[in-house]
């Protein structure tokens, strides 16, 4: 295999090519999202973290972390409620 050297140029235009293409791909995961939160959420489960999610959705890193904060709030929410359509089941031994 043949070595090939790059100046810091040709490094950058590479690293701003994998970053367009990075986020071709995150936009194209969530286009099919209504609501930001759900974006910001779906990335956040695809490894993206907050920095890149908000540049990705041109929004701020607070932004973002605050919609993260508030999912993770209703999930631990819902996980306490109790599912209202299943019934206890209680064995009484006689």
């Amino acid at each position: 295999m043949e070595t090939v050297t790059i100046d810091s140029k040709q490094f950058q235009q590479l690293i701003d090519s994998v970053e367009r293409l990075t986020r071709m791909l995150a936009l194209t995961l969530v286009k099919d999202c209504q609501k930001q939160n759900e974006k910001i959420v779906l990335l956040s489960d695809f490894g993206f973290g907050p920095t890149d999610i908000a540049k990705i959705l041109n929004t701020s890193a607070n932004t973002v972390n605050n919609a993260l904060s508030r999912a993770k709030k209703a999930k631990g929410d819902k996980l306490k409620e109790p599912k209202t359509n299943e019934k206890a089941e209680v064995g009484i031994d006689e």
